[in-house]
């Protein structure tokens, strides 16, 4: 019986696994409470070696008439390549990402999903509750992770233009943390599964693919869907940090927000930045690595006009200068134009210097060492 003003359309569940076993039985039990009922669910495996194969069998045998197991023969060594493979295999209107170590309540779909009767609608996401391992509630949550870039924004539902959903939330930050608490419209990622970028990246991929959704398409925003996102301190976000491979798909984030929203205020760009640096004072065991100090997460395509205009204006000046020692009024408010975007550029490395050599990232390693032995006593 399908439950009052629930959406009719079909819902495509794509389960991407990699040795998930321990986690794995709980994530198909939570997508068969689910209350929607026009669903496929796409199992993926990419070669397992911890007997999650036998479990996503055995789902796919009580399941046969709505599910389909696709195993990987290559460990296909990316999460969002598994993300294109799923879309391509999936015949609903909307999809979801149910990522193999987390989980949800039966409502989760249901709530999620009436939003996208409105067809301007790309994205329907919710803030999810940070669990261990166990399931036991996390000290850090949505709320913290969001503190101070839009106060009381994700405190009711809304709905807004993805344009507005850049400038208060994702061009700072995602904050869209957990694939397995949003729907996508299908159609809405089909037009970027060609698109190399996201699907090459480690980290940011999935905040990529969503700021190019967000380009053409509305969200929603819905407070309490009942999402729970599995955090885990040996996860490959954290390994890879470690390794330098978030800063260099920041610059990515970074040069794409230019490009595809020429009109994001400066102020947008420079907290996305201190977010940034603020992500490896909290993953880093160690001092922030020279290639971060050195960035300047400046508008890339911005400063290199302006170099070549200046370059090019420089020219008619000298030649202007030697024929009528006269000066265009509008050259002068080119030049002038460049050397403000110098200067700024100077004091943002001046402000980056200031952060990196703070008494906050000095105290960091400490705390966490600290905080890490009280973990341990209280376990």
């Amino acid at each position: 019986m399908k439950h009052s003003g629930q959406s009719s359309k079909k819902l495509s569940v794509i389960v991407p696994n990699f040795n998930h076993a321990e986690f794995l039985q709980r994530r198909l039990e939570s997508i068969d409470a689910q209350t929607y009922e026009n669903l496929e669910v796409i199992l993926l495996d990419d070669c397992s070696t911890d007997g999650s194969v036998r479990i996503l069998e055995e789902y796919h045998r009580k399941h046969p008439e709505n599910s389909k197991l696709i195993s990987n023969e290559v460990n296909s060594g990316s999460a969002f390549r598994q993300w294109k493979r799923g879309v391509e295999h999936c015949t609903g209107d909307l999809i979801w990402i149910a990522e193999s170590d987390d989980y949800c309540e039966a409502q989760f779909l249901e709530r999620l999903a009436r939003e996208f009767e409105d067809d301007a609608v790309g994205i329907a996401y919710t803030a999810p509750k940070y669990v261990d391992s166990e399931g036991k509630i996390t000290e850090w949550c949505f709320e913290k992770y969001t503190a101070g870039l839009s106060p009381g924004r994700w405190n009711h539902y809304y709905k807004v233009s993805g344009e507005d959903e850049v400038l208060h939330a994702m061009g700072i930050r995602n904050t869209m943390v957990n694939a397995s608490a949003l729907i996508v419209r299908r159609s809405a990622i089909v037009e970027h599964l060609m698109d190399g970028d996201w699907l090459e990246m480690s980290l940011c991929g999935d905040w990529l693919l969503y700021l190019k959704i967000l380009r053409n398409h509305s969200v929603s925003f819905i407070k309490e869907a009942g999402a729970y996102y599995v955090q885990s301190r040996d996860s490959l976000g954290y390994l890879s940090a470690r390794e330098g491979r978030y800063s260099t798909e920041h610059q990515m984030i970074l040069s794409y927000l230019e490009y595809a929203f020429p009109s994001m205020p400066n102020e947008v760009i420079d907290a996305n930045i201190r977010c940034m640096l603020d992500h490896w004072m909290a993953v880093s065991n160690a001092s922030i690595p020279d290639h971060v100090k050195r960035a300047r997460y400046i508008r890339y395509m911005e400063r290199e006009n302006l170099r070549q205009h200046a370059s090019v204006l420089q020219n008619q000046l000298d030649s202007s200068l030697a024929k009528n020692n006269d000066i265009s009024k509008a050259h002068a408010s080119l030049i002038r134009t460049h050397d403000e975007c110098l200067g700024r550029l100077q004091d943002l490395e001046k402000s980056y210097e200031s952060i990196i050599s703070s008494r906050a990232w000095k105290w960091t390693k400490p705390l966490r060492f600290a905080w890490d032995k009280i973990g341990e006593l209280i376990k």
